[in-house]
Protein backbone atom coordinates (compact mmCIF):
# COMPACT_ATOMS: atom_id res chain seq x y z
CA UNK A 1 0.00 0.00 0.00
CA UNK A 2 1.16 3.16 -1.24
CA UNK A 3 0.06 6.50 0.57
CA UNK A 4 1.06 10.08 -0.25
CA UNK A 5 0.67 13.23 2.75
CA UNK A 6 1.04 16.59 0.59
CA UNK A 7 0.75 20.31 1.12
CA UNK A 8 0.64 22.42 -1.79
CA UNK A 9 1.37 25.90 -2.51
CA UNK A 10 -0.02 28.63 -5.17
CA UNK A 11 1.15 32.13 -5.11
CA UNK A 12 -1.54 33.86 -3.26
CA UNK A 13 -2.75 37.11 -4.20
CA UNK A 14 -1.84 40.16 -1.96
CA UNK A 15 -5.38 41.79 -1.74
CA UNK A 16 -6.49 38.86 0.37
CA UNK A 17 -6.17 40.47 3.59
CA UNK A 18 -6.87 36.87 5.48
CA UNK A 19 -3.48 35.67 3.97
CA UNK A 20 -1.18 38.30 4.91
CA UNK A 21 2.28 36.26 5.56
CA UNK A 22 5.27 36.18 3.41
CA UNK A 23 6.28 33.34 0.88
CA UNK A 24 9.19 33.20 3.21
CA UNK A 25 7.15 32.03 6.31
CA UNK A 26 4.67 30.19 4.77
CA UNK A 27 7.59 28.26 3.25
CA UNK A 28 9.04 27.61 6.51
CA UNK A 29 5.82 26.16 7.82
CA UNK A 30 5.47 24.00 5.12
CA UNK A 31 9.00 22.55 6.17
CA UNK A 32 8.00 22.32 9.58
CA UNK A 33 4.75 20.85 8.35
CA UNK A 34 5.82 18.28 6.07
CA UNK A 35 9.04 17.20 7.83
CA UNK A 36 7.29 16.09 11.21
CA UNK A 37 4.89 14.41 8.92
CA UNK A 38 7.46 12.51 7.22
CA UNK A 39 9.41 11.95 10.53
CA UNK A 40 6.08 10.06 11.86
CA UNK A 41 5.84 8.30 8.30
CA UNK A 42 9.17 7.54 7.12
CA UNK A 43 8.00 4.76 4.47
CA UNK A 44 4.88 7.09 3.09
CA UNK A 45 5.81 9.89 0.30
CA UNK A 46 5.54 13.03 1.74
CA UNK A 47 5.36 16.14 -1.06
CA UNK A 48 4.49 19.76 -1.88
CA UNK A 49 2.79 20.14 -5.08
CA UNK A 50 3.31 23.47 -7.08
CA UNK A 51 1.86 24.65 -10.55
CA UNK A 52 3.48 22.97 -13.21
CA UNK A 53 7.04 25.09 -14.19
CA UNK A 54 6.90 26.71 -10.70
CA UNK A 55 9.91 25.30 -9.61
CA UNK A 56 12.25 27.50 -10.80
CA UNK A 57 10.91 30.07 -9.15
CA UNK A 58 11.45 28.09 -5.66
CA UNK A 59 14.04 29.64 -3.64
CA UNK A 60 17.23 27.61 -3.51
CA UNK A 61 16.75 27.20 0.91
CA UNK A 62 13.66 26.01 0.19
CA UNK A 63 14.34 23.74 -2.49
CA UNK A 64 17.69 22.14 -0.16
CA UNK A 65 15.49 22.13 2.78
CA UNK A 66 12.66 19.65 0.63
CA UNK A 67 15.88 17.58 -0.07
CA UNK A 68 17.80 17.51 3.55
CA UNK A 69 14.11 16.39 4.91
CA UNK A 70 13.16 13.99 2.00
CA UNK A 71 10.67 16.02 1.13
CA UNK A 72 9.10 15.83 -2.51
CA UNK A 73 8.88 19.07 -4.87
CA UNK A 74 6.48 17.93 -7.63
CA UNK A 75 4.53 19.82 -10.03
CA UNK A 76 1.39 18.94 -11.16
CA UNK A 77 -1.21 20.85 -13.85
CA UNK A 78 -3.72 23.58 -12.13
CA UNK A 79 -6.29 21.72 -14.58
CA UNK A 80 -9.27 22.07 -12.89
CA UNK A 81 -11.08 24.95 -10.33
CA UNK A 82 -8.15 27.91 -11.89
CA UNK A 83 -10.63 29.94 -13.76
CA UNK A 84 -12.41 31.42 -10.95
CA UNK A 85 -14.35 34.63 -10.53
CA UNK A 86 -13.43 34.64 -7.43
CA UNK A 87 -9.82 35.43 -7.46
CA UNK A 88 -8.97 35.92 -3.81
CA UNK A 89 -9.89 32.22 -2.98
CA UNK A 90 -9.16 30.29 -5.99
CA UNK A 91 -5.83 29.21 -5.23
CA UNK A 92 -7.08 27.12 -2.00
CA UNK A 93 -8.93 24.79 -4.66
CA UNK A 94 -5.49 23.48 -6.11
CA UNK A 95 -5.74 20.38 -3.85
CA UNK A 96 -9.62 19.36 -5.41
CA UNK A 97 -7.84 19.39 -8.65
CA UNK A 98 -4.82 17.38 -7.70
CA UNK A 99 -7.36 14.69 -6.14
CA UNK A 100 -7.95 14.02 -9.67
CA UNK A 101 -4.97 14.07 -11.67
CA UNK A 102 -3.35 12.00 -9.03
CA UNK A 103 -6.26 9.50 -9.41
CA UNK A 104 -5.94 9.25 -13.45
CA UNK A 105 -2.06 8.57 -12.21
CA UNK A 106 -2.59 5.45 -10.14
CA UNK A 107 0.48 6.06 -8.04
CA UNK A 108 -0.95 6.10 -4.53
CA UNK A 109 -3.68 3.68 -2.76
CA UNK A 110 -4.09 6.48 -0.51
CA UNK A 111 -3.85 10.35 -0.10
CA UNK A 112 -3.95 12.97 2.83
CA UNK A 113 -3.88 16.49 2.30
CA UNK A 114 -2.67 18.77 5.38
CA UNK A 115 -2.36 22.40 5.51
CA UNK A 116 1.09 24.33 5.84
CA UNK A 117 0.25 25.66 9.11
CA UNK A 118 0.11 21.89 11.13
CA UNK A 119 2.67 20.00 12.87
CA UNK A 120 2.39 16.07 13.45
CA UNK A 121 2.61 14.38 16.52
CA UNK A 122 2.27 10.04 15.89
CA UNK A 123 1.76 8.13 13.07
CA UNK A 124 -1.27 8.04 10.45
CA UNK A 125 -1.93 4.41 10.17
CA UNK A 126 -4.99 4.66 12.07
CA UNK A 127 -5.79 7.09 9.01
CA UNK A 128 -4.67 4.81 6.78
CA UNK A 129 -6.86 1.98 7.77
CA UNK A 130 -10.43 4.50 7.85
CA UNK A 131 -9.37 5.35 4.60
CA UNK A 132 -10.47 2.00 3.16
CA UNK A 133 -14.10 3.37 3.56
CA UNK A 134 -14.19 6.82 4.22
CA UNK A 135 -13.12 10.06 3.39
CA UNK A 136 -12.07 11.86 6.47
CA UNK A 137 -13.24 15.38 6.84
CA UNK A 138 -12.26 17.72 10.12
CA UNK A 139 -15.81 19.04 11.49
CA UNK A 140 -15.00 22.63 12.68
CA UNK A 141 -18.62 22.46 14.91
CA UNK A 142 -20.26 25.33 13.96
CA UNK A 143 -23.61 26.00 14.97
CA UNK A 144 -26.39 27.71 12.31
CA UNK A 145 -25.82 31.41 13.84
CA UNK A 146 -22.07 31.28 12.99
CA UNK A 147 -21.20 33.75 9.93
CA UNK A 148 -19.19 30.57 8.68
CA UNK A 149 -22.51 28.56 8.53
CA UNK A 150 -24.65 31.06 7.48
CA UNK A 151 -22.64 32.58 4.75
CA UNK A 152 -22.31 28.77 3.02
CA UNK A 153 -25.94 28.29 3.31
CA UNK A 154 -26.84 31.17 1.57
CA UNK A 155 -24.73 29.98 -1.02
CA UNK A 156 -26.22 27.08 -1.40
CA UNK A 157 -29.35 28.41 -1.35
CA UNK A 158 -28.09 30.51 -4.56
CA UNK A 159 -26.63 27.28 -6.13
CA UNK A 160 -29.66 24.62 -5.57
CA UNK A 161 -32.55 26.70 -4.41
CA UNK A 162 -32.47 24.79 -0.58
CA UNK A 163 -32.30 25.87 2.83
CA UNK A 164 -29.35 23.80 4.60
CA UNK A 165 -27.27 24.74 7.52
CA UNK A 166 -25.09 21.16 6.67
CA UNK A 167 -21.85 20.28 8.65
CA UNK A 168 -19.04 23.10 8.14
CA UNK A 169 -16.21 21.26 7.54
CA UNK A 170 -12.20 22.73 7.45
CA UNK A 171 -9.67 22.79 4.64
CA UNK A 172 -7.16 21.93 6.94
CA UNK A 173 -7.45 17.78 6.97
CA UNK A 174 -8.70 16.11 3.13
CA UNK A 175 -7.98 12.29 3.72
CA UNK A 176 -9.36 8.99 1.70
CA UNK A 177 -8.46 6.55 -1.19
CA UNK A 178 -7.65 8.12 -4.00
CA UNK A 179 -10.55 6.53 -5.94
CA UNK A 180 -12.75 7.86 -3.31
CA UNK A 181 -11.03 11.60 -3.15
CA UNK A 182 -11.34 12.10 -7.35
CA UNK A 183 -15.05 11.03 -7.38
CA UNK A 184 -15.69 13.41 -4.00
CA UNK A 185 -13.83 16.19 -6.53
CA UNK A 186 -15.59 15.09 -9.36
CA UNK A 187 -18.90 16.17 -7.91
CA UNK A 188 -16.89 19.38 -6.30
CA UNK A 189 -16.41 20.47 -10.21
CA UNK A 190 -19.62 19.61 -11.11
CA UNK A 191 -20.80 21.83 -8.11
CA UNK A 192 -17.94 24.57 -9.03
CA UNK A 193 -18.88 24.97 -12.67
CA UNK A 194 -22.70 25.99 -11.58
CA UNK A 195 -21.01 28.41 -9.51
CA UNK A 196 -19.52 30.24 -12.23
CA UNK A 197 -22.11 29.71 -14.41
CA UNK A 198 -24.29 31.63 -11.55
CA UNK A 199 -21.31 33.62 -10.36
CA UNK A 200 -22.12 32.80 -6.92
CA UNK A 201 -19.00 34.31 -4.61
CA UNK A 202 -18.10 31.51 -2.57
CA UNK A 203 -16.18 33.08 0.61
CA UNK A 204 -14.41 30.40 1.97
CA UNK A 205 -11.83 28.66 -0.38
CA UNK A 206 -12.10 25.01 -0.63
CA UNK A 207 -14.43 25.17 2.51
CA UNK A 208 -17.58 26.29 0.47
CA UNK A 209 -17.78 23.39 -1.69
CA UNK A 210 -15.75 20.25 0.70
CA UNK A 211 -19.20 20.81 2.97
CA UNK A 212 -21.71 20.90 0.39
CA UNK A 213 -20.92 18.40 -1.25
CA UNK A 214 -20.35 15.83 1.60
CA UNK A 215 -23.72 16.68 2.59
CA UNK A 216 -24.58 15.42 -0.69
CA UNK A 217 -22.69 12.27 -0.87
CA UNK A 218 -23.71 11.55 3.14
CA UNK A 219 -27.71 12.40 1.66
CA UNK A 220 -27.64 9.88 -1.60
CA UNK A 221 -25.43 7.38 0.46
CA UNK A 222 -22.71 7.07 -2.74
CA UNK A 223 -19.46 7.82 -0.27
CA UNK A 224 -19.11 7.53 3.40
CA UNK A 225 -18.24 10.95 5.37
CA UNK A 226 -16.28 10.39 8.74
CA UNK A 227 -15.33 13.10 10.64
CA UNK A 228 -11.45 13.37 10.81
CA UNK A 229 -11.73 14.78 14.20
CA UNK A 230 -10.21 11.74 17.01
CA UNK A 231 -6.83 12.81 13.89
CA UNK A 232 -6.83 16.35 13.74
CA UNK A 233 -7.58 19.33 15.77
CA UNK A 234 -7.40 23.37 15.16
CA UNK A 235 -6.29 24.83 18.35
CA UNK A 236 -6.31 29.07 18.56
CA UNK A 237 -3.42 30.07 20.58
CA UNK A 238 -3.80 33.70 20.72
CA UNK A 239 -3.53 35.82 23.82
CA UNK A 240 -7.41 36.14 23.33
CA UNK A 241 -7.92 32.30 23.83
CA UNK A 242 -8.53 30.75 27.16
CA UNK A 243 -9.24 27.13 26.10
CA UNK A 244 -7.13 24.39 26.84
CA UNK A 245 -7.83 20.26 25.48
CA UNK A 246 -5.81 17.61 26.72
CA UNK A 247 -5.94 15.28 22.72
CA UNK A 248 -1.99 16.75 22.42
CA UNK A 249 -1.55 13.78 24.86
CA UNK A 250 -4.10 11.55 26.15
CA UNK A 251 -6.11 9.44 23.15
CA UNK A 252 -3.51 12.06 21.48
CA UNK A 253 -4.87 13.14 17.07
CA UNK A 254 -2.31 12.70 14.88
CA UNK A 255 -2.41 16.62 13.80
CA UNK A 256 -2.00 19.41 15.40
CA UNK A 257 -3.58 22.83 13.28
CA UNK A 258 -2.18 25.92 14.38
CA UNK A 259 -3.35 28.92 12.30
CA UNK A 260 -1.89 31.89 15.13
CA UNK A 261 1.14 30.08 15.47
CA UNK A 262 2.34 31.00 11.59
CA UNK A 263 4.59 33.72 12.51
CA UNK A 264 5.40 32.24 16.08
CA UNK A 265 5.56 28.80 16.75
CA UNK A 266 6.28 27.63 14.22
CA UNK A 267 9.10 29.37 12.72
CA UNK A 268 11.09 28.26 16.64
CA UNK A 269 10.16 24.86 15.43
CA UNK A 270 11.62 25.72 11.80
CA UNK A 271 14.80 26.70 13.71
CA UNK A 272 14.94 23.98 15.57
CA UNK A 273 14.92 21.84 12.85
CA UNK A 274 16.99 23.09 10.66
CA UNK A 275 19.78 23.12 13.43
CA UNK A 276 19.32 19.75 14.83
CA UNK A 277 17.54 17.97 11.50
CA UNK A 278 14.45 16.91 13.50
CA UNK A 279 12.30 17.91 16.45
CA UNK A 280 9.75 15.99 18.44
CA UNK A 281 6.29 16.13 19.86
CA UNK A 282 7.23 17.49 23.55
CA UNK A 283 9.24 20.48 22.14
CA UNK A 284 6.37 21.21 19.36
CA UNK A 285 3.81 20.97 22.11
CA UNK A 286 5.86 23.52 24.00
CA UNK A 287 6.25 26.43 21.70
CA UNK A 288 2.76 25.76 19.91
CA UNK A 289 1.62 27.28 23.18
CA UNK A 290 -0.48 23.87 23.77
CA UNK A 291 0.06 23.53 27.50
CA UNK A 292 -0.11 27.02 28.31
CA UNK A 293 -2.74 28.12 26.07
CA UNK A 294 -4.67 30.55 29.21
CA UNK A 295 -1.35 31.96 30.07
CA UNK A 296 -0.03 34.46 26.51
CA UNK A 297 3.30 33.26 25.90
CA UNK A 298 5.93 36.67 25.88
CA UNK A 299 6.72 35.94 22.25
CA UNK A 300 3.19 35.88 20.79
CA UNK A 301 2.67 39.33 23.00
CA UNK A 302 6.36 40.55 20.97
CA UNK A 303 4.92 39.28 18.01
CA UNK A 304 1.26 41.09 18.07
CA UNK A 305 3.09 44.46 18.92
CA UNK A 306 5.64 44.26 16.95
CA UNK A 307 2.44 43.69 13.75
CA UNK A 308 0.97 46.79 15.16
CA UNK A 309 4.32 49.22 15.38
CA UNK A 310 4.70 47.91 12.12
CA UNK A 311 1.44 49.19 10.07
Amino acid sequence: MKNLIFSSFVSRPTANKTHRISNTVYFQNLIVSLSSAKQQNPLCDVAIIIPFSKKKEMPKWFVNDCRRFEILLIEKNFTYFNDSINALWSFSLFPLSLFISLYKENEYDNILFIDSDTFSNRPFDDIWEDDKDFILLYDIIHNHSATQAKDQSNEYFQYCGKRIYFTNYGGEFISGSSKNLALFSEEALKMYTVYQEKKINYQHGIESFISPVAYEFQKSGKLLIKSANPYVYRYWTGYHFKSLSLNYKYNSICVFHVPDEKNVGMLKIYRKIKKHGKTNSKYAIRKLGLTCISLPRLSYLFYKVSQRLTK
